[in-house]
């Protein structure tokens, strides 16, 4: 848990926790700060809520070349991100199962910048890999999305996705 800190988590393997009782952030808990998470593996953790590998709100989080793979929550059973600035490069979201929205990751809300990250295969609930949510503003650049029913859904907020490859995918985007 990193409760309005700012610091540095790199180099770790996070594996095989749980929440409980409206959790979030199976594996991580971050709220508020400037936290900086650099190349941990995330892997193997549930939530009862959203986030089953990590959570974020109202932080201004940096994620750089981590690999959030096989944890399940009903919100983003990958990574949940709510209110905020965060900015994400280089991440790899995979097997991952959302059981109601945004199978690899969730957003809910404040202003999020990814580049150079991959969205594969991950599954459960409405079928989305990146689901947009409760006005969010979310900017896509150099994205992988492989392989989701839905590749990313948007239900209120902006999404701008620029230099996306789409591959696999039933349905590449939709929504608002």
């Amino acid at each position: 848990v990193f409760w309005g800190s700012s610091g540095t988590l790199a180099n770790n393997r996070i594996l095989s926790n749980t929440t409980t009782t409206y959790g979030q952030g199976g594996g991580l808990y971050l709220y508020g700060g400037f936290p900086l998470l650099n190349n941990n593996l995330i892997q193997g953790n549930t939530a009862d809520y959203a986030g089953g590998g990590a959570a974020a709100n109202q932080s201004n989080l940096t994620f750089n070349g981590n690999i959030i793979r096989g944890n399940q929550a009903p919100r983003g059973g990958g990574l949940y991100l709510s209110s905020g600035t965060t900015t994400e490069r280089s991440n790899v979201l995979m097997e991952n199962v959302g059981s109601i929205y945004g199978d690899g990751l969730y957003i809910s809300g404040g202003t999020h910048r990814l580049t150079h990250n991959t969205f594969t295969r991950n599954l459960g609930g409405d079928g989305s890999g990146v689901y947009v949510d409760n006005s969010a503003t979310a900017l896509f650049s150099n994205t992988i999305i492989f392989s989701h029913t839905i590749g990313v859904k948007q239900t209120s907020g902006s999404v701008t996705l620029d230099r996306t490859l789409w591959e696999n995918n039933t349905t590449d985007s939709a929504g608002a």
